[in-house]
């Protein structure tokens, strides 16, 4: 019976992931609102760069990283019967905001992803809807609180920016990084549970790290220009 048992499980994995939208893993989200108590907040109109302002979803492992000001990476569960997924292991990597509008307004994510997540993890709903080329996301939570995402930005500061190119994602053995005429002078890479993996300091031009003796999984890379400036990025670890 071993053998069955074994065959039932892969199946039952299988279809688990199937079974999902492949908009969620397919897209690149951006947070357009979040509701909490029924009021309403939009992402503020920021004059700093907002190093966390994508959302993805990953496949093998199930993970997602979200965020604004800082970001949060978690271990995602899906439940395709009811379209719903359990976050677990939520680890925070924070960013460099200062303005107070930006902070809270990750503060107010933050209780969303984590205010019910004892004992077992917080059960979030998903729905994705699509209209023409535009696509939306909307996460509820236990409490009934919601974030709402589209495939869109909902406007583009005018902020300086560190222009970099990381490639490919995913990848198994070799990352490029291309960082062009700008100083970097530090680049970090940090796995889910937010330890430090790697570090290279002064990258210029093209670079390549060895990235073979890494587990399989989603790791985070943190740059830094000779500005201050920080870029932060993802990468599958396959």
């Amino acid at each position: 019976m071993k053998p069955i048992l074994l065959f039932v499980l892969s199946v039952f994995t299988t279809l688990t992931t199937v079974a999902q939208d492949p908009a969620l893993f397919d897209t690149t989200w951006y947070i357009h609102k979040i509701t909490v108590d029924n009021v309403e907040t939009f992402p503020p109109n920021s004059s700093e760069p907002i190093p966390f302002d994508e959302t993805k979803f990953f496949m093998n492992p199930n993970t997602m990283g979200t965020g604004y000001c800082s970001n949060y990476g978690a271990e995602v569960i899906y439940h395709p019967v009811d379209d719903t997924f359990e976050l677990q292991s939520v680890v925070e990597l924070k960013g460099t905001c200062n303005e107070q509008a930006n902070l809270d307004f990750t503060t107010l994510l933050a209780y969303f992803i984590t205010v019910d997540f004892e004992p077992f993890g917080e059960i979030i709903e998903y729905e994705v809807t699509t209209s023409g080329g535009s696509k939306s996301l909307l996460l509820t939570n236990s409490l009934g609180d919601s974030v709402l995402y589209g495939n869109e930005m909902l406007g583009v500061a005018d902020n300086e920016q560190v222009n970099v190119h990381v490639y490919p994602n995913p990848t198994a053995d070799v990352l490029y990084i291309e960082v062009g005429q700008q100083e970097v002078t530090d680049l970090t890479i940090y796995n889910l549970s937010g330890s430090q993996e790697r570090s290279i300091s002064e990258v210029k031009g093209n670079n390549s790290i060895d990235v073979q003796s890494l587990k399989a999984g989603v790791y985070f890379i943190k740059i830094t220009n000779d500005t201050g400036m920080q870029l932060f990025n993802k990468f599958v670890k396959q």
